[in-house]
């Protein structure tokens, strides 16, 4: 792990004291480490917007952006395959699980290297949670416009390369992606000028 990533054993220890080692509190563990790493210059943008932005959408915070969109996709692209749940209750359940799962992955990656993964890693575990256990695609991933140009396949791919090689997930691609910066728009005021 490079210089700079590595978190000190007291750090570790707090991080697992606030989310019960990697069980619950996924917001606050979010946040702890944000702030860990908000000023370190040897972690890159990427990987400080995932967990600031991670904290919101797991407390499905309704004034974060990061959150609307990220569910707006998810729960357009689940509904694009028929697998979101209709019921509104279980539909808001389905997509705190995944992001729940998301976050226990992301938890244990931290424990397993002892400090912050780079962010290619960390998008391995986020996409690979959300296809695997959260019947997502590429297409449907929340994370894919942002990190569109990260490597995060075994092989280098970019989510970007992966869904462009598939015309039916491009498609998906465009018209979630479209869906979900439209509805952040209309929420938070954001207009073309």
């Amino acid at each position: 792990m490079p210089n700079g990533r590595e978190l000190t054993g007291l750090q570790l220890a707090e991080l697992n004291r606030i989310t019960s080692n990697g069980t619950a509190n996924f917001v606050e563990g979010y946040q702890y480490i944000s702030s860990i790493i908000r000023d370190n210059p040897n972690i890159d943008a990427g990987t400080k917007f995932f967990f600031q932005g991670a904290a919101g959408v797991n407390a499905n915070d309704p004034t974060s952006e990061a959150n609307v969109y990220i569910r707006t996709v998810t729960a357009a692209g689940l509904a694009w395959d028929g697998m979101l749940a209709s019921d509104p209750q279980a539909h808001e359940t389905q997509l705190q699980t995944i992001s729940d799962n998301i976050a226990r992955n992301v938890f244990a990656q931290i424990n397993n290297d002892q400090g912050i993964p780079e962010i290619s890693s960390i998008l391995m575990k986020d996409a690979g949670t959300a296809i695997s256990e959260g019947g997502q695609t590429l297409g449907g991933w929340g994370a894919a416009f942002y990190y569109w140009n990260v490597p995060y396949t075994q092989d280098g791919k970019t989510p970007g390369e992966v869904i462009l090689s598939d015309p039916a997930q491009y498609e998906k691609f465009i018209a979630l992606n479209a869906f979900a910066a439209t509805e952040v728009a209309a929420k938070f005021g954001v207009t073309l000028d």
